[in-house]
């Protein structure tokens, strides 16, 4: 979980790519592949959740804020159970 909050205060775009979670955690073994799309799941729910809450249910905001479209943010939404 600190990585990936580590990741989003560092990160140079507006999308974490591979290279905002090394942190050089990959040559030391600490980050096991295995995890990782399980923390990046964590972390797409609760910016979703996030802009939710700011947007108070407006999808079209929500999708714009998250620099996505509307059809894949009801993709996600249903991913999550959050629909």
């Amino acid at each position: 979980e600190n990585v990936i909050e580590r990741a989003i205060i560092l990160c140079r775009g507006e999308v974490l790519g591979e290279e905002d979670l090394d942190f050089g955690l990959r040559r030391a073994g600490a980050v096991s592949p295995a995890t990782l799309p399980g923390a990046l799941e964590d972390l797409e729910k609760r910016k979703l959740l996030e802009a939710i809450e700011k947007h108070r249910g407006r999808k079209s905001d929500v999708a714009r804020e998250l620099g996505i479209n509307r059809s894949t943010l009801y993709y996600r939404l249903k991913k999550f159970g959050l629909e």
